[in-house]
């Protein structure tokens, strides 16, 4: 631990990240690109999820201790749901000279997701295994952090499910105990860019139909029958506007996507179609005037977050996290569906037809996001580890 004049201590972070891609990737390189500490991150590929959990704690404990062995020390664990961190601790362990070992640093662990809750399809059973390793995971931090109060709250009513119906010596007392270690600590944001000119302009002021933009793994949990019955209603009612789905694809389409793509493409529709890059997918952002979701599951909702930062007005089914997102927003109820065909068609429908005032409504969103943008998110995770090292 280092001083750092009057900015505070600067702690050495350890990261151990067991698959590092997407999200986990971004959160890790953006924070700890901006970050008043220094950090050793010990990382391995974004592929074979259930073998990444599986080696990680050993491969990550031996190169840990071989940096240990070289000289290198640290302050403070932090690692991912991905890592079984009470094997990695084990692995660790206090030396036989008596020194302090890397596994006896106070640890955090951070939740993106869990395995107690993420979507499996229905002929997929459950690994219970891997749910109960999460578990572990939290048993063994000294402070569990979570990507939003939904995310924990959902993970904690499927905890005490799934060890009420074991057969003994269920650890289920051990969950109040748990949930008093734990903190929301979201992931950030683009700072909200303010649109001008005519990506300002409200539906009266405009000579092109609206764009709606949907972004998301085409993916069972991200309610792709939703989406086909409201963009087919939509249709049906001849309103103009231009669909843009996004998103990574999978080898095998889901049923009824090409289809849904030469109905939009015959009425003149169709927008951008799958994957897009970085950069194509900013830019269709930055000229969408609604963000579509219709998701069964999601932990915390970044998409979302950086369509609204983009200036694009979002459309939420009423449930995740999403409330969450946009609390404090004036006239939140405006943002939001009940989460079925009918209650999405009239809000798209309502925007559609402009009865719906898109420049107050966008900057209501991006007001009720500013906390999280990554300039105020960078100094309070840096000060969250600051304070587990003085505890």
């Amino acid at each position: 631990m280092t001083a750092e004049g009057d900015s505070g201590l600067r702690l050495r972070v350890l990261a151990l990240e067991p698959y590092y891609g997407g999200s986990h990737r971004a959160f890790l390189d953006t924070w700890t690109a901006a970050s008043r500490h220094e950090w050793t991150l010990l990382t391995l590929p974004a592929h074979h999820w259930k073998w990444r959990m599986r080696h990680a704690p050993v491969t990550l404990a031996e190169w840990a201790c071989q940096r240990q062995r070289n000289g290198e020390s640290w302050d403070v664990v932090f690692c991912s749901d991905m890592l079984s961190l009470a094997d990695w601790r084990g692995l660790c362990r206090t030396s036989a000279s008596g020194a302090r070992g890397i596994g006896d640093l106070p640890t955090v662990a951070y939740f993106h997701e869990n395995q107690l809750t993420y979507p499996v399809r229905r002929d997929e059973p459950r690994d219970l295994h891997f749910a109960f390793s999460n578990l572990t995971t939290m048993l063994a931090a000294d402070e569990v952090w979570f990507n939003s109060e939904f995310h924990r709250d959902d993970l904690f009513a499927a905890a005490e499910k799934l060890l009420s119906r074991m057969p003994d010596y269920s650890p289920l007392v051990s969950l109040s105990h748990l949930r008093a270690k734990t903190r929301v600590e979201w992931p950030g944001c683009p700072a909200p860019v303010p649109r001008t000119g005519a990506a300002s302009a409200g539906a009266e002021m405009r000579s092109e139909p609206l764009q709606i933009a949907w972004a998301a793994r085409w993916d069972h949990d991200k309610g792709l029958p939703l989406l086909k019955a409201a963009v087919r209603e939509l249709l049906a009612d001849g309103l103009p506007f231009r669909m843009h789905v996004m998103g990574e694809v999978f080898r095998e389409q889901p049923e009824g996507m090409a289809e849904l793509r030469c109905e939009l493409e015959r009425a003149g529709c169709l927008g951008r179609w799958g994957f897009q890059s970085a950069e194509v997918y900013r830019d269709t952002l930055s000229r969408s005037d609604l963000f579509l979701s219709t998701a069964d599951h999601e932990f915390f909702g970044l998409a979302v977050l950086e369509a609204i930062a983009a200036g694009v007005v979002p459309v939420l089914p009423r449930r995740l996290s999403y409330p969450e997102l946009l609390a404090g927003a004036a006239s939140p109820e405006a943002f939001f569906y009940a989460g079925d065909p009918k209650s999405l068609g009239r809000r798209l429908r309502e925007h559609l037809e402009g009865r719906t005032n898109l420049a107050a409504l966008r900057d209501s969103a991006q007001q009720a996001i500013g906390r999280f943008d990554w300039a105020k998110r960078i100094p309070a995770l840096d000060e969250s580890l600051l304070r587990l090292t003085r505890n």
